[in-house]
């Protein structure tokens, strides 16, 4: 198969984010297997659903693992609330120069001002659509339009309710909604990242032979940088002349200065944020030092940038913390384009790999008008795929972050009288201190432990070496403890076994010379000095390079998401890199003190600016450079780092600007790229300086063209080398040759002066290849002269189609329509975890019985736009034990009534259909288990709750069994489980403990640790089964042998409502018992008293007798006995007979009593008592739920909309709860008949269709029908049916322009006192939709009274 150009989305793309979809990127606690994974030929149901029409496969349910259409990166609970939000909104049209350009392409005529008054006026119909759109805004100022967008994007952005969101999308203008999100400048956190920051004073300027071209005159002279950060402190000796102007795009000024220390002091914010940043910023500075310091400090330190004589602009964007919003990058981007900039530098992002975001967008943009865009790949590590935006934008220069060799002092520090060397590397220094001066220098070394500031308490170490462990406090914050007590430098050793020491990490002149030392020298060196042995000479006084032109590990890396492109294109310096921060990151207290006004940081926001500055000294060089031929020149000249990486790390290399500028040729390859325009993606040129093959499918011989084009930029006819090296096993990239892949290039390229030439380039990937990563570098060498030479990166991937895997969050649920009462512990539904080999059309899920194999229905759909390969996605709630049957009936195959599952096996059938429309099927098993396990322990024989240890006895032994025999079920359905899927939950007086895990038979053996200090220990037990059912609970009390307690005993704990049962109140270990009380707290809420009699055991010690006092719902039980003989020991005291109350449903019932009892001295004594617990059976069911509806507001009172609620029983009789609603729309229905048949759910609102669902109410029970408690959750009831008729159309228009303005309620369908355009509204929305629960719902119409609905909205003067 021959192919010029191949992507994986050729599709209007609403924002292909992986952020903006409702997704959890990460695995479950555990995960049960797939059953399989193969490639299966159609069948009943992948037949069916490829049956149904666009307007039925748009009904069917959808499952949220995507974003709505045309909303991005909104939680669906995002849009419910009334809080404010921002947004950015995208039209459909594109930026006035972009749309020239397309037009250009297509062959057509667009003048540069038409274009701006079509953008123009696009805002202008956007900003009146909105008050039609937001119906609110009419009342009040509920929206604001923020700022527009019309240069390097086209759209605005605003600020309005949560709930009003999705109304914006009826716009025409809109294409899509950009939830805004956070933008940061992220120094790398890891701590294995700080290991890399390794520097002395050695700049990455000579190390990048920038020097050399500054002695050539190539400083970047008259070329414009914007810099889009933090701000820039222009005050700066070394930027005060570079600086030439800017804007504050968070303040909204012209004053882009940075966040000062002054603003936070007065700000009355923390200093610090949840990730350390603090409130004032110095990043723009230092960013901007990179770029074009002009080392015109005096008295200190001063840095040169790379394009000292470039004109800097700076464009705020990031507010205090280093933090900011989308609409304010994209202001930025804006504006630096507007003011003319040659270059803008973008050292900023979030992690969003996604080349369409709105920020990679407004960069291509920007690109496309001429502007170079350089921008850093992000700190988030050396996973693929890591790279953020707005650097996965394809036309951008993305640039990686890599090392310079740093020079570090190391000393051997010996002890006197000793020849043991001890190891010391520098970590911190100041600006001015000459470390070699301590060679051969003897002090005293003082131990000062952890080296806080109470530490040096009568400690002088003036003129001494502070010895000091890096635990509890920062370790710079010691090094400036001990500075201010006079000492003459640190030694600082490693508080972790086999670490250290320590990497050099920067210069501050708040330090004092500071050096590491490992953990075990450290303990040598604190015991020696213990010992007396505490003068130390240093000697050996050496620098150590460190290695330069490694890739740091918290660089980014690509490639970019859907188109795969090389990113980032090349690295540069960002590894401990020194440049300039305001005077008050230093001197906090002393703004003005630029003496020592630098810092050393390190991230690919460091990397970024060096690739910007060398963008100016090229445009210096050359103006005729357009931006693609600024990153061809950069990557073609790139060098190679130290080790091999992968192409998606480094691109093409390490920046080499002085062979960059000096380049006497230009490799460029011509490609193509997608850029959103309109509401398609277009194909526009692509001219780069790497070769990306694309994403194809494997398993079918595959053949790309490309074209190379040799630009010879010299008066020399030359000719070239041409070599292809393949790379293996680096980032798991394949072996070409066993493969058999191969890129076909001329061997030999002869290129006439000053000319062009094209060269063809392909690769073929044979049908047998194994799919994945093939990658490496074209070598192109001079053959007169070996030191000009280039390298072009290229890569190719394969993929198959189908799933890697597909997996449920467990192996069974309780749906909540089968628990008697709602028990929200269970597991009422199961996620869905899958992960595709190559991106999907959809994704269907299909319900299948676990024993016969049938096929039953539809659960959802997965729509899978904007999901990428090889990543793990999580639909919750994706079967919740509801599905819509199939029916038989070719023209209508599926119900669109809810089913609902029985108990039992299934198979989820989860249908893949590829890019290609091939069918694809995993199976899943999940069991639907309402019953609850049993639960048996070893304590089970005893009469008594209670159990009695002996003085001194620790523990009680407890064995303790939870046998499912549902699990039997679910291993004859074929499902590989065992009794270990149940599990134990306990605690101990309440206190809740770990959930433990049994064994393959359900049993665990247990040991409960006794406590004299507690005298009465409950220890609590329930068993859980796979689907977190839980056991009765088990109550045990232990105490001390001889402790007297109470406890209730009974025949019995399940029980039925209306039934009679039996139980006697106990005393145990009482002395002379001479009346005793027992108070039963809410017992009367489940319970009458019927009896309470003294039991007959007391008959042996006299006549007795027994009160009972009630007050609401506790009684008071009285013994009061005439005694013939002492009463001591174990009693049991009062039978009590009582009946199950039926007022209220419930499931259980506890009953705890306090009790006291006197003895013959007149003590009252309290005691301990155990209570009980009693299962209820329900005689009547009910339902409840609380009522929502589109257009009513959530505070409406559902008391007064004229809301009716009923339930009707098979045979037909109705039970109304219209009256039992409550204003916020809470609603039960009760005394319902237990029946196994199903009940009509009917809600009637004015203005809205009538809704109607069969649920089923009462669960049957291993064959008994029970009552239940059913929670139902409507569907939002559809606005817009004045007339009540079951379709929206004309006569409803109709019935609302004729109630105009008046507080009609049927009319007034959002229930605001007014029919107005509100109400109408809903009628446009959803205009000649049926009912789909009405029977018969008639045909619409379209036109009555010779009116059509736009001849009503014209009459009432709204716009269609």
């Amino acid at each position: 198969m021959k192919i010029s150009k191949m992507y994986w989305f050729k599709k209007a793309v609403k924002g292909c984010t992986a952020t903006a979809i409702f997704t959890t990127l990460l695995f479950p606690s555990y995960q049960v297997p797939p059953v399989s994974a193969t490639d299966v030929s159609s069948q009943k149901s992948e037949d069916i659903l490829r049956s149904l029409t666009s307007e039925q496969r748009n009904a069917l349910k959808k499952l949220q693992v995507t974003e709505n259409a045309g909303l991005q990166g909104f939680d669906k609970k995002d849009l419910e609330s009334d809080e404010e939000l921002t947004v950015i909104v995208e039209f459909k049209s594109k930026p006035a120069k972009v749309a020239v350009l397309e037009a250009a392409m297509d062959g057509k005529s667009l003048t540069i001002g038409q274009a701006k008054r079509n953008v123009d006026q696009e805002h202008s119909a956007f900003e009146e659509e909105i008050k039609r759109i937001v119906p609110t805004a009419k009342k009040q100022s509920s929206y604001k339009i923020t700022r527009h967008f019309k240069t390097v994007y086209n759209g605005v952005s605003m600020k309005l309710a949560a709930n009003e969101v999705e109304q914006l999308l009826q716009s025409d203008a809109v294409k899509a909604v950009y939830k805004s999100v956070p933008f940061t400048v992220k120094p790398p956190l890891d701590e294995d990242f700080a290991k890399e920051e390794s520097t002395k004073r050695v700049e990455s300027i000579p190390f990048l032979g920038v020097d050399k071209l500054h002695k050539e005159g190539i400083t970047g002279k008259g070329v414009k940088v914007g810099v889009i950060d933090t701000g820039i402190d222009y005050t700066h000796p070394d930027l005060r002349d570079a600086y030439k102007g800017g804007y504050d795009l968070v303040d909204n000024d012209a004053d882009p200065m940075e966040t000062t220390y002054n603003d936070w002091k007065e700000s009355g914010m923390p200093e610090f944020n949840g990730n350390l940043a603090s409130y004032y910023t110095s990043h723009g500075t230092h960013v901007s030092g990179t770029i074009a310091g002009q080392s015109k400090n005096t008295g200190g330190v001063a840095v040169i940038g790379v394009a000292p004589e470039a004109d800097v602009y700076g464009y705020r964007v990031l507010g205090p913390y280093g933090s900011g919003e989308l609409e304010d990058i994209l202001a930025g981007i804006e504006k630096a384009v507007e003011d003319g900039m040659d270059v803008i530098n973008l050292s900023l992002g979030a992690n969003i790999n996604d080349p369409m975001y709105p920020t990679s967008t407004a960069v291509n943009y920007a690109v496309l008008q001429g502007v170079t865009a350089v921008v850093s790949a992000g700190n988030t590590g050396s996973n693929s795929y890591t790279l953020g935006t707005p650097g996965a934008a394809a036309l951008a220069l993305t640039v990686g972050a890599s090392s310079t060799p740093i020079p570090v002092a190391k000393y051997s520090g010996v002890l006197k009288d000793s020849n043991k060397a001890f190891h010391l590397s520098n970590l911190y220094t100041d600006f001015v201190t000459d470390l070699s001066v301590f060679n051969n220098q003897t002090l005293e070394v003082v131990d000062l432990g952890v080296g806080k500031e109470i530490d040096y308490a009568n400690k002088d170490v003036a003129g001494k070496v502070v010895f000091v462990n890096t635990g509890e406090i920062g370790t710079q914050s010691k090094t400036v403890y001990a500075k201010n007590h006079g000492a003459r430098a640190i030694i600082a050793y490693n508080n972790r076994p086999n670490e250290g020491p320590t990497p050099f990490v920067k210069e501050d002149q708040n330090f004092i010379p500071a050096f590491s030392m490992s953990y075990e020298q450290g303990l040598e060196l604190k015991a020696q000095i213990a010992a007396g042995h505490n003068l130390m000479t240093f000697k050996d006084f050496k620098e150590v390079y460190t290695e330069g032109d490694k890739l740091a590990a918290f660089s980014s890396r690509g490639p970019s998401r859907s188109n795969y492109d090389i990113k980032p294109e090349l690295t540069a310096p960002g590894v401990s890199i020194l440049s300039s921060v305001p005077a008050y990151a230093i001197y906090k207290n002393d703004p003005t003190n630029y003496q020592f006004a630098y810092s050393r940081m390190s991230g690919t926001s460091m990397a970024a600016p060096h690739a910007a500055g060398i963008s100016a000294l090229l445009l210096q060089a050359n103006p005729e450079l357009q931006p693609n031929d600024v990153k061809t020149i950069l990557m073609n000249t790139a060098k190679p780092l130290a080790e091999n990486y992968s192409v998606f790390e480094a691109g093409a290399g390490r920046v080499d600007p002085y062979r960059a500028v000096h380049a006497g040729m230009k490799l460029q390859v011509q490609d193509e790229t997608p850029i959103p325009l309109n509401e398609k993606d277009v194909l526009i040129k692509e001219e780069t300086g790497g070769l990306s093959f694309g994403n194809h499918y494997a398993g079918e011989q595959i053949v790309i063209e490309k074209s190379l084009t040799f630009s010879n930029m010299e008066n020399t006819k030359k000719k070239f080398d041409v070599d292809v090296h393949f790379q293996t096993d680096i980032k798991g990239s394949l072996d070409a040759v066993a493969n058999d892949v191969k890129v076909d290039v001329p061997q030999v390229i002869p290129v006439q002066s000053a000319k062009s030439k094209k060269v063809p380039v392909s690769i073929t990937v044979p049908a047998a290849a194994k799919a994945g990563v093939y990658e490496g570098y074209i070598n192109i060498t001079n053959q007169e002269n070996d030191d000009e030479h280039y390298r072009i990166p290229f890569s190719v991937r394969t993929t198959e189609e189908g799933f890697n895997s597909t997996s449920l969050s467990s192996y069974a649920i309780s749906p909540p329509y089968l628990h008697v009462k709602r028990v929200y512990q269970a597991t009422s539904n199961v996620s869905l975890n899958f992960n595709i080999k190559a991106p999907m059309k959809k994704i269907d899920l299909v319900l299948v019985d676990g024993k016969t194999g049938a096929e039953m229905g539809y659960i959802g759909m997965i729509t899978t736009d904007n999901l990428y390969d090889r990543q793990t996605y999580n639909v919750q709630y994706a079967f919740e034990g509801t599905y819509f049957a199939f029916t038989g009936d070719q023209e209508q195959p599926l119900s669109f009534k809810k089913s609902y599952a029985k108990p039992g096996p299934y198979r989820l059938k989860i249908i893949g259909t590829s890019t290609r429309d091939r069918i694809f099927i995993n199976y899943n098993d999940v069991y639907i288990d309402h019953n609850n396990s049993t639960i048996k322990t070893s304590l089970d024989e005893k009469e008594s709750p209670v159990i009695e240890y002996q003085p001194g006895q620790k523990t009680v032994p407890l064995q303790v069994n939870v046998f499912d025999e549902e699990v039997e079920q679910m291993k004859e359905a074929g499902m590989d489980v065992n009794q270990a899927v149940n599990r134990i939950n306990y605690s101990i007086n309440g206190n809740f403990n770990p959930v433990l895990p049994l064994k393959e038979d359900g049993t665990i053996d247990l040991s409960v640790p006794m406590n004299e200090a507690i005298p009465f220990l409950r220890y609590t037990l329930n068993g859980l089964d796979a689907a977190n059912n839980s056991t009765a609970k088990m109550n045990y009390y232990f105490v001390k042998a001889g402790t007297p307690y109470g406890y209730v005993m009974t025949e019995k704990t399940n029980v039925k409502m209306g039934d009679s049962v039996s139980a006697t109140l106990v005393l145990n270990n009482v002395e002379m018992l001479k009346n005793a009380e027992w108070t039963l707290s809410n017992i009367g809420q489940s319970f009458e008293i019927l009896e309470a009699t003294p039991n007959e055991a007391l008959a042996d010690y006299g006549s007795s007798k027994v009160d009972i006092e009630t007050n609401g719902s506790t009684s008071k039980v009285k013994l009061t006995m005439d005694r013939t003989k002492p009463v001591s020991g174990n009693i049991p005291a009062i039978n009590l007979t009582l009946k199950v109350k039926d007022t209220a449903f419930s499931v259980s019932a506890a009953v705890n009593p306090t009790v006291s009892y006197m003895n013959e001295s007149g003590n009252q004594i309290p005691l301990a008592s155990a209570g009980i617990e009693w299962m209820i059976q329900p005689t009547f069911s009910e339902v409840y739920g609380t009522l929502r509806a589109e257009a009513i507001a959530y505070n409406a009172d559902w008391r007064k909309v004229g809301a009716s609620i009923r339930l009707i029983n098979d045979n037909g009789t109705v039970y109304d709860g219209s009256s039992t609603l409550l204003p916020y729309g809470d609603y039960r229905i009760s005394k319902l008949p237990i029946t196994d048949k199903t009940f009509v759910w009917e809600l009637s609102l004015p203005g809205h269709f009538k809704m109607k669902n069969e649920i089923p109410v009462g669960v049957e029970k291993k064959g008994i029908i029970w009552g239940q408690s059913l929670q139902f959750f409507n569907d939002l009831p559809v606005a817009g049916d004045v007339n009540q008729d079951d379709v929206i159309d004309i006569l409803d228009a109709l019935a609302i322009q004729k109630a105009w303005n008046t507080n009609d309620r049927e009319a007034d369908i959002n229930f605001d006192g007014i029919v107005n355009t509100e109400d109408i509204q809903f009628v446009v929305k959803h205009y000649l939709k049926q009912n789909s629960d009405a029977e018969n719902p008639p045909k619409p119409l379209e036109q009555a009274e010779g009116k059509t609905l736009e001849d009503i909205l014209r009459e009432l003067q709204i716009a269609a």
